[in-house]
């Protein structure tokens, strides 16, 4: 898929600039109170290379509790192809879902979902459902506490291999009906999986596995202490504390954060949260970047489409919907036009925390944007993005929306002022693609200095036209990046050999040449 990063003089963004999204599926619980969407995943647990879906209904059935899947199956899903259910009444079988990546070292991720748990007589659970060709509905490992725990897994999360040992390790939290007292439990995993956690901290928090936040060989943690407290990261380490070791501003907020992945290109993991800064009016979403020296500065805050500071955030999720090796992120937040919308932000090197695109769901009284999720559904390489709206057909009998991107995406990257341009005829530049050679992708940069009617177009040596970059449109000054991945018009790999890139502004042309080796 192709992805051009437009490098602007300004940040305000338009409306009818971002980038279109479609809705693709569209589904419902079965009746008032199902709570349908409150849990929502994706991963690709039958190894088929296209990502199921996986969404919650915990008040199903007197809070039972249900969960459906569904597949893409030359064409996009409109029915569950099966079902997982709680065996008894207040069980809330599946509060919280997740894809847990590979917990017994299979390559194939898994799934766990929770026996929550709202009545105190029962025992709480988590059932874990491991990857395999054959993905069935019935559970291939579980805890059982020995005694009864209230609101098992009321947070469940991936954190990667915390310890170093290569296993992909799991965080959740989780309350003993004896006391009332609450833990936050990680459990190592790998190919021997144990029922005793291997790290405790006596509070009740919210969980997000961040990864190596500082590239130190260990993934990381992010906790949030009940809902006025900061958020507090911890390094991993073996052994490991329960000492935090950075304080993401000690400033009292009863919202969110969440660990996005590396959605500046840097090769560390990078975390979006939102927060009451001081000096600051109001709550907003800012992103915090991951390196060696990972600190409590936010480094960007994200904004709307008119270029002002976001307003809270109701949750947050990252994917990869340009197809581009870069996590983008999701925030589902307060809109004064639409209600409430979930923006996407395209991460690129030069992210600056200007949306892309956005959706809607109707009215604010629907709670759209409540919990997000996305996975490549289709298998064409770029991710779809499934929002829950909690109150959806109201008295909270939820309602999910699924939605796809377009074929071309842009990205409006940083406010960046072009510098001088010296080549003929003075008004733009062509730089040499990069990397050249190149196997799976490279960048070609160009430069305007006014407004210009632009065409890149891609050549073999006999003329043959192979690939139109941009076809023929007025674009304003500025610089641009655009990725080309090697394909043809009809999206098929072309062959290694010289390849003549063609810019032609206005009535001016410039070449280059490109080397791909595949």
């Amino acid at each position: 898929m192709k992805t051009l990063t437009l490098i602007l003089l300004a940040f305000a963004v338009t409306a009818n600039a971002l980038n279109p999204m479609y809705l693709v599926g569209d589904y419902a619980g079965e009746s008032a109170y199902n709570y349908f969407g409150h849990a929502l995943t994706a991963g690709d647990f039958d190894d088929d290379g296209m990502e199921e879906f996986v969404i919650g209904a915990y008040g199903w059935n007197n809070n039972t509790g249900k969960n459906y899947f569904y597949q893409y199956d030359n064409g996009w899903p409109a029915e569950p192809y099966m079902t997982v259910q709680g065996s008894q009444e207040y069980e809330s079988y599946d509060y919280s879902d997740a894809n847990l990546g590979d917990i017994n070292d299979d390559g194939i991720p898994d799934l766990g979902i929770p026996i929550y748990g709202f009545n105190p007589q029962y025992i709480g659970g988590l059932d874990l459902y491991f990857g395999t060709v054959n993905f069935d509905t019935i559970a291939d490992w579980s805890i059982s506490p020995s005694v009864p725990i209230l609101y098992f897994a009321n947070y469940l999360d991936s954190c990667g291999d915390v310890n170093n040992d290569g296993g992909n390790d799991f965080i959740l939290t989780s309350s003993y009906v004896t006391d009332y007292s609450p833990w936050t439990e990680l459990y190592f995993a790998g190919e021997i999986l144990d029922t005793i956690p291997d790290w405790l901290i006596p509070d009740d928090s919210a969980v997000s596995g961040i990864g190596d936040i500082n590239n130190d060989g260990y993934c990381d943690l992010m906790l949030q202490f009940q809902n006025y407290e900061p958020l507090s990261v911890y390094f991993g380490g073996n052994p490991m504390d329960t000492i935090p070791d950075v304080i993401l501003y000690a400033y009292p907020t009863n919202w969110l954060g969440e660990g996005v992945g590396d959605i500046n290109g840097d090769d560390y993991p990078d975390i979006c949260a939102s927060m009451h800064l001081p000096d600051t009016t109001g709550i907003h979403g800012v992103i915090y970047f991951g390196g060696p020296d990972f600190d409590a500065e936010p480094d960007f805050w994200l904004l709307d489409e008119w270029g002002e500071p976001q307003p809270p955030l109701y949750s947050i999720g990252s994917g990869d919907f340009n197809g581009d090796g870069i996590n983008d992120i999701l925030s589902g937040t307060a809109h004064p036009w639409y209600g409430r919308v979930v923006y996407i932000y395209l991460g690129s090197p030069w992210f600056n925390g200007i949306p892309d695109a956005l959706v809607t769901g109707g009215s604010i009284i629907f709670n759209f944007g409540d919990n997000v999720a996305s996975g490549d559904i289709d298998g064409d390489g770029s991710d779809e993005l499934l929002v829950t709206s909690s109150n959806g057909y109201s008295f909270n009998t939820g309602r999910v929306r699924l939605f796809r991107g377009p074929e071309e995406w842009i990205d409006y990257g940083a406010g960046v002022k072009p510098g001088e341009l010296p080549h003929q005829p003075g008004w733009f530049t062509l730089d040499q693609n990069f990397p050249n050679p190149f196997n799976a992708a490279t960048t070609i940069h160009f430069e305007l200095g006014k407004a210009s009617l632009i065409s890149l177009i891609v050549y073999d040596l006999q003329g043959n036209r192979i690939k139109e970059l941009i076809k023929s449109k007025e674009m304003i000054l500025g610089g641009y990046n655009v990725s080309w991945t090697g394909r043809n018009e009809t999206g098929q790999p072309v062959s290694s050999g010289i390849y003549l890139l063609e810019l032609l502004v206005d009535e001016y042309r410039e070449v280059r040449k490109m080397v791909l080796v595949r």
